[in-house]
């Protein structure tokens, strides 16, 4: 019951700013002391008739706790789904919908942490409305739980990811400030690893790993532990321990937990192929699906390592007529023209360009490849002060 006080004082003080009232003016709309209202606030539970009489003359409409019981199952079980992977889009969607109205009930704080995860695990819904919510849940966070804080500071950090490297730190150290929880943590831990890991970080990537590993374990969330130990042979592949990484991806393409095993045959082939074993990397890349880039940036690398010339370029058009990926689409194309040895005026331009696109999205892989293909570049062009300044970059990165 306590979690409802916080959640509704919370509720209170949002609408009252929106309002633009002081306490002292809210207290005189509603007969109430202003250190009473402050009490609330600040999340002491008192009866509903005093939460329907503040609520009003905020001009919100309350639901008392007995309504919001039924709905704040459902809620619940929406947050378990995200954490053990069995959550559907459209569910949430319509289950966000469907309890709007309740947006202004003891269920507040709840609704807005289902919301955010929500935005944030599917972020190309809603995108109008993202910002402000981003803006008014940061704001308000202080005032949650320990442990919804860590979500939410949590959650802020993976969304910045991307976007804002130092943005998403600040959020992250937040969340590890908050403490140590059950499976929020377990969350942090793996959201973390992502993060260093897109830093190029490994150490530290492969120390979160394994700690949501072991607290995934604990929890038997089998498609988390598929994913964490996924990421783990990707940090190993990334530090060139292609055995290691290779070991993993073939125990993962005989786990039941996850169906879909496309990103796995993706960097199981990409593993081969950096050991020189072209023939099963071909054959392993066939068993991914289309719609991924990696699926065909490693058949266009690993045809050309066979001398099928014609079905690199066959992969490299496919592509370029079903994409509409500016960094994807150039990355193939500068294979194509290294290919054809047909290199346009502005192949220079395209290079860095696409390079510095690159390192926006955090992707160290194809950033090493693009900054090979610089550093061979400018030595064919007898650039070397050029050359020598990204030779330097890749060696630093």
């Amino acid at each position: 019951m306590d979690n409802y006080g916080i959640a509704l004082g919370l509720l209170i003080k949002r609408e009252r700013i929106k309002n633009n009232l002081t306490t002292m003016q809210l207290a005189k709309k509603t007969d109430f002391s202003r250190s009473y209202l402050s009490r609330i606030e600040n999340g002491a539970l008192v009866n509903d008739f005093v939460y329907e009489k503040i609520l009003s003359a905020l001009n919100v409409t309350y639901h008392n706790i007995e309504e919001c019981l039924h709905y704040e199952k459902e809620l619940d079980i929406a947050y378990l789904n995200f954490i053990f992977m069995n959550d559907n889009e459209n569910e949430i969607r319509n289950l966000l919908i469907k309890l709007s109205e309740f947006k202004s009930s003891p269920l507040f704080i709840k609704f807005m942490i289902i919301q955010l995860i929500y935005y944030v695990s599917y972020p190309q819904n809603e995108i109008e409305c993202r910002d402000n919510f981003f803006r008014e849940i940061e704001t308000l966070a202080y005032s949650f739980s320990p442990v919804d804080q860590q979500l939410i500071y949590d959650y802020l950090g993976y969304e910045y990811m991307y976007k804002d490297v130092k943005k998403a730190k600040y959020f992250f150290d937040k969340a590890i400030e908050c403490g140590v929880f059950d499976q929020s943590t377990s969350m942090l831990y793996y959201h973390l690893s992502i993060f260093e890991y897109r830093c190029n970080h490994l150490c530290l990537a492969l120390t979160n790993c394994m700690k949501a590993h072991d607290r995934f374990s604990n929890d038997l969330n089998y498609k988390r532990l598929f994913y964490t130990q996924f990421h783990i042979a990707n940090i190993y592949m990334l530090n060139m321990s292609y055995d290691a990484s290779i070991k993993i991806y073939n125990k993962l393409l005989i786990n039941d937990a996850v169906l879909d095993k496309s990103k796995v045959f993706a960097n199981l082939s990409w593993a081969l192929y950096k050991t020189g074993d072209y023939k099963n990397a071909y054959s392993t890349i066939q068993k991914c699906t289309k719609r991924f880039f990696s699926y065909y940036l490693n058949s266009t690398l690993i045809n050309l390592s066979l001398n099928k010339t014609d079905e690199a370029l066959s992969l490299i058009n496919q592509f370029d007529k079903s994409s509409s990926n500016e960094l994807y689409i150039n990355i193939l194309k500068i294979i194509q023209y290294r290919i054809t040895k047909h290199y346009p005026d502005n192949m220079e331009n395209l290079l860095t360009s696409t390079y510095k696109l690159a390192r926006k999205s955090l992707d160290i892989s194809i950033v090493t490849l693009l900054n090979s293909y610089l550093v061979e570049y400018y030595e064919e062009h007898r650039s070397y002060k050029e050359a020598n300044y990204y030779l330097k970059e890749l060696l630093e990165y």
